[in-house]
């Protein structure tokens, strides 16, 4: 195992602009819901991103091989908080996005964090290919991959988020050496089903 980072490794400028972004949000919830019902939303805000932090710097010190070794464990208790949202999530605006946390009372869309769990599953999955060029069977069995958890995101429905997963897809592939021709396949493929999404008697059945 690794020693664990001290300050000097961490990218201080990344951080420097993750927390403008972060405090930019938390004054745009404010000007939104000020003088509001909503009104006091943006401390909410606050205290999520003070959890968020903590836990980011605590994940830090701890070995990325660890978080790896997970990753099955990781994609499985996903896929089953997934289906536990379309079971008995909680419904807004007509979407069944969020689950209550037991004890404290809050909403947590575990869409969200399935994004980070993707990551970390098709970073172990491309290491473990070990070759120069991503085979076709390698390149389907990560797709089917993400191909689960966007379809129970899409039953939710959260088209914005299931969308999101594929580019981490096409960024995995094209680093672990995906050919020229596979990616031509399924460009025109991914064009292919973007068209018929957005084809009038389609995009008004998803958009309901």
């Amino acid at each position: 195992m690794r020693d664990a980072p001290g300050t000097r490794d961490y990218d201080w400028w990344l951080l420097a602009i993750l927390t403008t972004i972060c405090a930019l949000g938390v004054i745009e919830i404010y000007s939104a819901t000020h003088g509001s019902s909503l009104a006091g939303m943006h401390w909410k805000q606050v205290r999520w991103l003070t959890v968020g932090f903590v836990l980011m710097f605590a994940l830090s010190r701890l070995d990325y091989h660890l978080i790896l070794e997970q990753a099955p464990v990781l994609y499985l208790l996903s896929i089953a908080a997934l289906i536990a949202v379309l079971a008995v999530g909680h419904t807004r605006f007509g979407a069944k996005r969020w689950i209550n946390l037991p004890g404290i009372g809050e909403l947590l869309q575990v869409s969200e964090l399935v994004k980070l769990v993707i990551i970390i599953v098709l970073a172990r999955f491309f290491t473990e290919v070990r070759s120069d060029e991503l085979d076709l069977r390698d390149l389907i069995k990560a797709a089917l991959i993400v191909g689960v958890p966007v379809v129970l995101i899409l039953k939710q429905p959260d088209l914005g988020t299931a969308l999101v997963l594929m580019p981490m897809l096409a960024v995995g592939a094209f680093l672990a050496g995906l050919k020229w021709q596979h990616a031509a396949v399924f460009s025109l493929a991914g064009i292919l089903l973007i068209g018929a999404v957005f084809y009038p008697p389609v995009s008004r059945r998803i958009l309901k």
